[in-house]
């Protein structure tokens, strides 16, 4: 789990063996779907916490089993409880974005989509999740627009090309 989750985890609890031990742990509980373990060490590793990459591996992790067990409004307050700690990545902005589209936050959503593809202007993620939102708006020269610069991109965002085809068929 710790090369599966390696761009999460990056450098947390690097002084700390049995706290880094136990965030693999909750990593893969949340892999196996066991969200509620998951959840429990969350709770137990945030005041473990010394450093932004220790907050940002647990509150990432709170994040995605508070997605899964369908709990947005909880998934945004740990990633807005990372943003206000100065805690900041492209990961952030796009999982943010997507618990607030979920909430039916559409500009709150947008405005975390061009944060983080203004932090990587390659992000082919967040060009599509634009695209996705102008298209549910029926905005569907703009959806065409962001959806061109995901595949430009990426080329390989079948995403952003679905949409496409989709907008070309309209």
């Amino acid at each position: 789990y710790e090369n599966a989750y390696a761009a999460q985890i990056k450098n947390a609890f690097i002084e700390d063996a049995p706290a880094r031990k136990k965030l693999l742990e909750g990593y893969r509980a949340y892999s196996e779907n066991k969200l509620r373990k998951a959840e429990n060490i969350t709770k137990k590793l945030k005041g473990r916490c010394l450093s932004n990459a220790d907050r940002e591996s647990v509150y990432l992790l709170a994040g995605l089993v508070h997605t899964n067990m369908g709990l947005a409004e909880t998934a945004i307050s740990e990633y807005e409880e990372l943003l206000a700690r100065g805690v900041v990545s492209t990961t952030i902005y796009n999982n943010l974005g997507q618990q607030y589209a979920r909430c039916g936050h559409r500009d709150r959503a947008l405005e975390c989509y061009e944060a983080a593809v203004s932090r990587d202007p390659g992000y082919a993620v967040g060009y599509n999740n634009i695209a996705q939102l102008y298209f549910r708006d029926g905005e569907l020269d703009v959806a065409k627009s962001f959806a061109e610069k995901s595949l430009e991109a990426d080329k390989s965002c079948y995403q952003a090309a679905t949409l496409l085809a989709i907008i070309y068929a309209i």
